[in-house]
């Protein structure tokens, strides 16, 4: 897939102030990468770091919050990485679910997808 940017709206869960930003699609990272200076303005806060590996095998912690992202009207919230300095803003896969949103490669841009639910009745478990 080819790298390309679109652009967002970035708002903390109390919905007070949404900032929009130039992100690069990145469906093979996870988590989704906004600069900490956006976060920390839009008041997402802080709730626990994870360690990520890098490509060349580097160890490192960045802390995590949750975000409401808004593409086009398609709104949801994830996990987000307050970003340092040498990280690339970025919206990851899993954000991309949450939106309801897929990654059109061949024309090089995100657009709604279908959101698929399992349908289960009681007598579909085995302890129904």
């Amino acid at each position: 897939m080819g790298v390309f940017s679109v652009k967002i709206e970035v708002k903390s869960v109390q919905m007070t102030q949404q900032l929009s930003i130039e992100v690069v699609v990145d469906t093979g990272a996870s988590l989704s990468i906004i600069p900490q200076e956006t976060l920390d303005k839009i008041g997402v806060k802080h709730l626990w770091q994870r360690q990520f590996t890098l490509t060349n095998g580097e160890k490192i912690e960045r802390d995590i919050g949750i975000a409401i992202f808004n593409w086009n009207g398609h709104e949801g919230a994830s996990e987000v990485i307050f970003g340092k300095s040498e990280d690339k803003p970025l919206l990851g896969a899993l954000t991309l679910e949450s939106l309801g949103l897929k990654v059109n490669s061949r024309e090089q841009k995100i657009e709604p997808g279908e959101m698929w639910l399992l349908k289960l009745t009681t007598k579909d478990c085995p302890n129904g």
